[in-house]
């Protein structure tokens, strides 16, 4: 049960959604079957997160992940686990969060923070600093993201965590690209979060790095290759099985239209099928 969990984190850390959550659905079964209570909440846990973020394609993914996520949160309770707690705690600020309930979004995000911080493990709290960052990104409250999403950053170079510091990088480069309007900038630090991804294998986050650069080279007049990344974003993440994040959505309403009109739909179609094919 423990090395099925550990290959499906493994998985997740690569973004294969698909891969992992079969991992984490035999070590799920391993675990009841030897009573191992914090390892069947552990792997609940990390089902219902994959869940949420769609990396699988399933219907009613919200209610799914949330049934998950309270189930590990009752076992977690059971024998005082706080970490899985605040991982559960998570996942359900997610499920409010895409309900558009902000205020619980944001008050299960600080208690999984509180927790983290008891625990003293500063991999978590980065991860927590991050995820309250993005809540008040989504918001467009970039003057508050900011200041979280650099605490983030700064808390995951201390730690050498490049999972946390492509996503705090490719964050803030959707500050400086939504924010500052500055497009050169946003290319620096997406660029920076895609290499890190690219580093560690991680198919998922490089793909929505990938999305990021090709609106901030856009935006600078290179509509033709920023085509040709949003289709090897688009392939990278089908790949995977996983659908479209918030924050791919975001850009695509705001960026992609420019970059169309720039190169008219037939020409943009041409650079798309271009990179989905790289």
């Amino acid at each position: 049960a423990k090395a099925y969990f550990a290959a499906g984190f493994a998985a997740l850390g690569q973004g294969d959604y698909v891969q992992a959550k079969a991992f984490f659905e035999e070590s799920l079964r391993l675990a009841r079957e030897s009573e191992d209570v914090r390892l069947e909440a552990q792997s609940l846990q990390q089902i219902g997160w994959i869940v949420m973020t769609r990396g699988t394609y399933e219907a009613s993914h919200h209610e799914r992940a949330q049934q998950l996520a309270n189930k590990a949160l009752e076992l977690a309770e059971q024998i005082g686990e706080k970490m899985v707690l605040s991982g559960a705690l998570n996942i359900l600020a997610e499920v409010a969060a895409e309900a558009g309930d902000e205020r619980c979004e944001r008050k299960l995000y600080e208690q999984s923070l509180t927790l983290r911080r008891e625990l003293g493990d500063r991999r978590l709290i980065a991860n927590s600093v991050l995820s309250l960052g993005s809540v008040e990104l989504t918001r467009g409250e970039y003057e508050l993201a900011t200041p979280l999403l650099q605490e983030g950053l700064s808390l995951a170079k201390e730690l050498d965590d490049t999972w946390t510091m492509s996503l705090a990088l490719m964050y803030l480069g959707r500050v400086a690209l939504e924010h500052s309007g500055d497009a050169a900038e946003a290319t620096r630090l997406f660029a920076e979060a895609l290499a890190f991804a690219k580093e560690r294998g991680d198919k998922r986050v490089a793909a929505e790095c990938l999305h990021g650069l090709a609106a901030a080279i856009g935006a600078q007049g290179q509509c033709a290759e920023a085509a040709r990344l949003l289709g090897a974003g688009e392939a990278l993440r089908d790949s995977i099985g996983a659908t479209a994040s918030s924050s791919e959505l975001s850009i695509t309403a705001r960026f992609v239209p420019p970059v169309t009109e720039s190169l008219g739909d037939e020409r943009y179609e041409q650079e798309f099928a271009a990179g989905r094919s790289l």
